[in-house]
């Protein structure tokens, strides 16, 4: 009669942990340990960063990708203007089509940084700001010295006035889109994991530098432009370091967008 009480009780310990298991799992937040989310606003790994910078860096992958396709059409094409659009825009449409490539993996992550309405406003205003800056640059330039007009934007401007469609295009669409995936989302974004600060002033110097030409005009028109393409070096990646892609993106093509009709109306 022991023997079957004992076994009983044992029965009913038993059955007692069982639902105070079934208790303790029903009861468990599983919420705290869902998987982290990424620190990263875009998804990208420092791996895929550094690619988006190399490829559209002036002296790296854009620089070969350039030269790859000017070789290719220079024996179609004699017209020096017409060879120079062309491979200003084929070379663009193809690191936009790399680029597109090595991204979308990251689509959602994209999609989640586009699609926010007031990101485009602050960019909007950002690039007013933009304006204004280099407004007060130029004029404050301007009562030491009148520069020549940079390499880069007499290039600009010839190419515009000449090719307005393909230009169009080019400065004010994907040559937008390629740089701030180059500069802010690539070279920003990967080194400011390592040191914020380093981050910001390495790829502001690194993007207006890249619009100086030590060739083709005086040293000094070029280093009176420095400070104006600095300057919105700066303003855009603070855009994209305070709200993300979208502002940064959007200041850049508004101020493409003014010069473009500021160069068509002359």
């Amino acid at each position: 009669m022991l023997q079957i009480e004992d076994e009983y009780t044992n029965k009913v310990d038993d059955f007692n942990e069982i639902n105070e298991t079934i208790n303790t799992i029903s009861s468990f937040n599983f919420e705290t340990y869902k998987k982290p989310k990424t620190n990263n606003p875009d998804g990208l790994s420092w791996k895929k960063r550094l690619a988006l910078f190399l490829l559209g860096f002036s002296y790296a992958g854009l620089f070969i990708v350039s030269l790859i396709v000017g070789i290719s059409i220079a024996i179609f094409v004699e017209d020096k203007a017409l060879y120079s659009i062309l491979v200003e825009s084929i070379t663009y449409i193809i690191l936009f089509a790399i680029m597109f490539a090595i991204c979308f993996t990251e689509r959602k992550y994209f999609a989640n940084e586009l699609k926010d309405p007031s990101k485009y406003t602050k960019g909007l205003v950002i690039g007013v700001c933009l304006i204004a800056v280099e407004f007060v640059l130029s004029v404050a330039i301007e009562i030491f010295y009148k520069p020549d007009v940079n390499a880069n934007q007499a290039i600009v401007e010839s190419l515009t006035k000449n090719y307005p469609t393909l230009m169009f295009i080019i400065t004010c669409l994907i040559g937008p889109v390629c740089e701030e995936l180059t500069y802010r989302v690539g070279l920003y974004g990967m080194l400011r994991k390592k040191n914020e600060i380093m981050g910001f002033i390495v790829a502001g110097l690194v993007f207006a530098a890249v619009h100086i030409s030590f060739t083709d005009t005086t040293l000094l028109a070029e280093l009176c432009a420095f400070p104006i393409y600095l300057s919105i070096s700066y303003l855009l990646t603070l855009a994209y370091k305070k709200y993300g892609l979208a502002a940064s993106l959007t200041a850049h093509i508004f101020i493409n967008l003014i010069s473009f009709i500021s160069i068509m109306s002359l």
